[in-house]
């Protein structure tokens, strides 16, 4: 030390001050974890619901084209096959036409399969033009099988074309077991 230097002394002490406060910071930050989680969780849910408010599990060809809101959006559509398939540019070209999808309705005609075979029998169908880019023909693709196609309904050159980016198709053999089932 130098001459006319002071020094000071100080003392440190650590003390618990105001524990209580500590406690409740501890608890508002555990807080904001939980509130930020929920806010993420809620997030999520009314993205799902967003993007599928519009979509049911499936709409009929007719449902489809009358409603003009369906144009451009992401559709899931039911119907049965009708013609051949055309597979021979790598891309799936084929045609849905129109059957009911209430289970009364089916009921009441004696069975999916009877729908069916009405369906692909009318001379003047409700129809829709599917392709499928890109995709390998799934076995049951034939005419007078039911499929649902996901993908996007557009408009070109004044007719009503829809985009399928997946193709599901049910299995024949559930059209006998539902018709044993009515006939009962």
């Amino acid at each position: 030390m130098r001459k006319g230097e002071i020094m000071a002394e100080t003392h440190w002490e650590k003390t618990n001050v105001l524990p209580e406060k500590r406690a409740a910071l501890l608890k508002r930050n555990g807080r904001w974890k939980f509130m930020v989680i929920g806010v993420a969780l809620l997030g999520v849910v009314a993205y799902l619901i967003f993007n599928t408010a519009g979509s049911r599990y499936y709409v009929t060809v007719e449902e489809l084209l009358n409603d003009p809101d369906m144009l451009g959006k992401p559709a899931r559509v039911s119907g049965a096959v009708m013609g051949d398939v055309d597979d021979t540019t790598g891309d799936l070209h084929f045609t849905v036409v129109h059957i009911p999808k209430h289970n009364d309705e089916i009921a009441a005609q004696g069975g999916l399969g009877n729908v069916i075979n009405a369906a692909i029998s009318n001379p003047n169908p409700t129809s829709l033009r599917v392709i499928a880019r890109d995709m390998e023909r799934p076995d049951l693709l034939e005419h007078g099988n039911q499929a649902i196609v996901e993908g996007e309904l557009v408009l070109e050159n004044g007719e009503y074309i829809f985009y399928a980016d997946s193709i599901k198709l049910k299995c024949p053999s559930k059209y006998e077991e539902q018709e044993a089932q009515v006939r009962n």
